[in-house]
């Protein structure tokens, strides 16, 4: 009988626990982006987030390497400048195309992050 129950647990904790684990972490990166009180497109495939707030457009990358605690955003924010042609902006090209075709009747540029002040900086690259 004892053995049965040992036996009952070490499966629990095996197979389910990790399953729990997963959906937890899953929930948690959603109540996050329903928390703020702003417009978001998720989009999963590139690991970005689109923000609209006051008509303007930031975008996110999450970097899921260094796991859910330690994910660092990189905020880049969008307005409709030309672009100067450096070498993150050409990094980033295809992923503007497809942003552009998601959000529609939007020309969409990216300003290079040390153009933002240290003070949005600070904010969007702080660690949560």
């Amino acid at each position: 009988m004892d053995a049965n129950i040992i036996f009952v647990l070490l499966m629990f904790s095996i197979f389910i626990v990790p399953f729990l684990m997963i959906i937890r972490k899953n929930n948690f990166l959603k109540r996050n982006l329903e928390k703020k009180d702003q417009e978001i497109i998720f989009l999963k495939k590139e690991n970005m987030i689109v923000k609209k707030k006051n008509n303007k457009f930031f975008f996110e990358k999450i970097d899921r390497s260094r796991g859910l605690r330690k994910r660092k955003k990189v905020t880049f924010l969008l307005k409709m400048e030309r672009i100067n042609h450096s070498r993150n902006q050409r990094k980033h090209k295809k992923l503007i195309t497809s942003l552009q075709e998601k959000i529609k009747d939007l020309e969409i540029t990216i300003i290079n992050h040390k153009e933002i002040s240290d003070h949005w900086r600070d904010k969007c690259t702080r660690l949560h």
